[in-house]
């Protein structure tokens, strides 16, 4: 992988975990628990002259208990990004395991409750908008970082550990988007939340910026 290419991932995965790090500032308590879900989405770049490139498929799990994992693959069905989030291990790891490796990027504590109901949701500086996802009603929140539109995350309330679908603004006008095909409502296998114990772990914890 490319070192333009693994900043990219790393830029987008920091935006990501500042969004809802931000989020949760802001929740307010309603649901009693979050529930588990399977989410299948669709990864591809729209450039500006309407091409689209299609980048691979992302599976993200989402257990009740807050812990979550999700596996990119390339369109040759190649892993190119594993994350989990590990209760048991505290912390939230990249894994490689090709190379047997995984890397501590952040502590972890999970979180079993939506971090908002839709008033709050509303009531976040970054909402912008409403829509439906797959018959899921979604809050949508804008990232703006040094006065420029980063990103688009969608929230989904019942299960709002991680954003449903994913607008990442580029550069050169195009959007790499992360769109769910499938949601699938019900607790994952409980392996998908266990780093295996087979890799080396070592830390490489990100600096976040703050909300």
């Amino acid at each position: 992988m490319s070192e333009i290419k693994k900043k990219s991932i790393l830029v987008s995965l920091c935006v990501i975990l500042v969004a809802v790090a931000c989020a949760y500032a802001v929740q307010t308590i309603t649901n009693p628990k979050i529930k588990g879900v399977t989410i299948i989405a669709r990864v591809y770049e729209l450039k500006p002259d309407g091409t689209v490139v299609e980048l691979g498929t992302q599976t993200t799990y989402i257990s009740s208990h807050g812990s979550y994992h999700w596996v990119r693959t390339n369109p040759n069905g190649k892993i190119d990004q594993e994350y989990v989030a590990d209760a048991s291990r505290g912390g939230f790891f990249s894994v490689n395991n090709n190379e047997g490796k995984a890397a501590k990027l952040a502590g972890f504590k999970p979180k079993d409750t939506p971090f908002s109901d839709a008033e709050g949701h509303r009531q976040n500086p970054q909402f912008v908008r409403e829509e439906t996802v797959l018959g899921f009603r979604g809050f949508v929140n804008r990232v703006v970082i040094d006065g420029t539109v980063d990103s688009e995350l969608t929230f989904i309330s019942e299960f709002d550990i991680l954003p449903v679908k994913q607008v990442h603004f580029l550069e050169d006008s195009s959007k790499r988007i992360i769109e769910p095909t499938s949601i699938e409502v019900g607790e994952p296998d409980e392996h998908h939340f266990k780093l295996p114990s087979n890799l080396t772990v070592h830390d490489a914890l990100m600096k976040l910026p703050s909300c």
